[in-house]
């Protein structure tokens, strides 16, 4: 990605986070590179591409931390706090996507399908490293296929929509946001951990 292309993204997810994906436009996001609308339309076409971009950008950050987790031999605690503090803050990086994310996909159905591909690949990854820790005799190993499933999608429907609770209910920030996000997610795997 060139640089011009890299600092429209920045500044575009930084607005978004401020005020929301549906009040910017291409003409904020160049007002506040101090460029041109011009200049800004050359490398996208529409807000539409902006936001693809940036949800490619979320889940190629996601790949990453995934494939660093596929190629840990060796189960600790350390290691899934690790795991869901680095989840935390690639969700609060991206938090607009997360806070709008169902009138995102209705507004641009390419990331719905996206989305859907990806938790397909995602959830498998993250089943395997739970059967993985079974296996090392750090997770319980009496759990049925349907257990795990449901252990797989309790953990995404927290780490996907634990941003929007605390935005209605808590407005958690900083520290005691992450705090908080830790605290829920571990309570996921507390009954599993051996």
């Amino acid at each position: 990605m060139s640089k011009v292309k890299r600092r429209i993204i920045d500044a575009a997810i930084e607005l978004y986070n401020l005020h929301g994906v549906r009040k910017i436009t291409t003409r904020h996001i160049a007002a506040n590179l101090s460029i041109s609308a011009g200049n800004l339309h050359y490398h996208f076409k529409h807000t539409e591409d902006i936001v693809k971009t940036i949800f490619n950008d979320l889940a190629g950050e996601y790949a990453d931390l995934l494939h660093a987790l596929e190629h840990q031999y060796e189960f600790n605690m350390t290691l899934l706090a690790d795991f869901i503090l680095v989840s935390f803050r690639i969700i609060n990086r991206y938090r607009f996507i997360f806070l709008h994310f169902v009138e995102i996909t209705i507004w641009i159905p390419d990331i719905k399908i996206l989305y859907h591909d990806l938790a397909v690949k995602r959830e498998k990854q993250v089943l395997n490293f739970l059967k993985r820790m079974s296996a090392q005799g750090s997770f319980r190993n009496d759990l049925s296929e349907h257990d795990w499933s449901i252990i797989v999608q309790q953990i995404y429907v927290i780490s996907d929509f634990w941003l929007s609770s605390n935005e209605i209910n808590k407005q958690l920030k900083g520290i005691e946001a992450e705090k908080s996000y830790m605290d829920v997610m571990l309570s996921v795997f507390k009954p599993y951990i051996i």
